[in-house]
């Protein structure tokens, strides 16, 4: 069941109080800390606990405070720090990173603990994961007309209309079971941005946007697990279908660098503004996405996240 949280009020008060009490020891850490300990301080996240919520049984032992864990994830993305094996290992030698998150230094979640949080962030049942991780496909995966930034596909390309036709009549609509971390991103950030009005054109007169997709290499094998018995058979090289223990990653085209990139297209969405860009929206598929089918989804995106906050 969800834990009580502390909300961002009695959290900005504690650590005010913890990090008064560890300066005389660690003033030198705290100072290399400044400007993180600045952002978790102004964020908040608050709003984030209506969507995370529903993820959590009514029942059970009460869980780890979620706006904690979501404290630790930005704390993890601001040092850029991937594992969240070194994560946890670094709350547990930095008192300091401890409070920025909100957890006491000899109460540092676990790693399960941790992987537990990013499925609800996912969205995706573990049981249901855990299958389509068994499943295998097909190990040719480089052999598809459809790269991030190469030319579209006949089949993407009648995709594109079609969704395309959907975004405008607002007919296409978000999963809010698969979207919790862009509701959140929303809620907690694009949402005071345009209250303080940072998300208008330079002109003032409504919003300029723009976008570009990005390759981020998936942690996971790109061989996959041989789901056959060619190996018995003393065939040590063949294209049976594999498993993969990132089942939604797929190989795409980085055109800068001229190589295939096992992984995703994230697609970031940007408000251009008198202070420079501010993103405001952002999808994720498999690598071998095409920019153009990303560009839609991710302004269908910031269209529905934008009809949900006005419920």
């Amino acid at each position: 069941m969800l834990g009580k949280p502390r909300k961002t009020r009695k959290f900005r008060d504690w650590l005010y109080e913890r990090l008064s009490t560890l300066f005389p020891s660690f003033h030198k850490e705290i100072t290399h800390l400044a400007r993180l300990i600045d952002t978790i301080h102004l964020l908040d996240l608050d709003p984030a606990l209506d969507i995370i919520a529903p993820r959590y049984s009514a029942t059970g032992r009460p869980s780890r405070d979620p706006l904690a864990m979501l404290r630790a994830m930005v704390c993890a993305s601001s040092l850029g720090i991937q594992s969240i094996t070194k994560l946890v290992s670094l709350f547990r030698s930095s008192p300091v990173l401890a409070a920025c998150a909100g957890f006491d230094p000899d109460d540092i979640p676990g790693v399960g603990t941790f992987y537990d949080f990013i499925y609800r962030l996912w969205g995706e049942d573990k049981t249901h994961f855990a299958r389509r991780k068994r499943q295998s496909r097909s190990y040719n995966n480089k052999d598809i007309d459809s790269f991030s930034d190469g030319p579209i596909s006949k089949a993407d390309e009648r995709f594109t209309e079609t969704l395309a036709r959907a975004v405008m009549d607002n007919s296409f609509f978000l999963d809010p079971e698969s979207s919790i971390i862009v509701q959140i991103f929303d809620r907690c950030a694009v949402a005071p941005s345009e209250e303080m009005g940072l998300v208008q054109s330079p002109g003032g007169e409504g919003v300029l946007l723009s976008g570009d997709g990005t390759l981020v290499e998936s942690g996971a094998s790109p061989s996959g697990t041989k789901a056959c018995d060619c190996k018995s058979k003393g065939i040590h090289r063949c294209d049976c279908p594999r498993r993969f223990s990132d089942p939604d990653a797929r190989f795409g085209r980085d055109a800068h660098k001229d190589e295939f990139v096992f992984g995703y297209n994230i697609y970031t969405l940007v408000a251009i503004t008198s202070s420079g860009p501010l993103p405001v929206a952002f999808a994720c598929q498999g690598a071998n996405t095409n920019d153009s089918v990303m560009s839609l989804l991710a302004m269908n995106s910031y269209n529905r996240c934008r009809k949900l906050r006005a419920r």
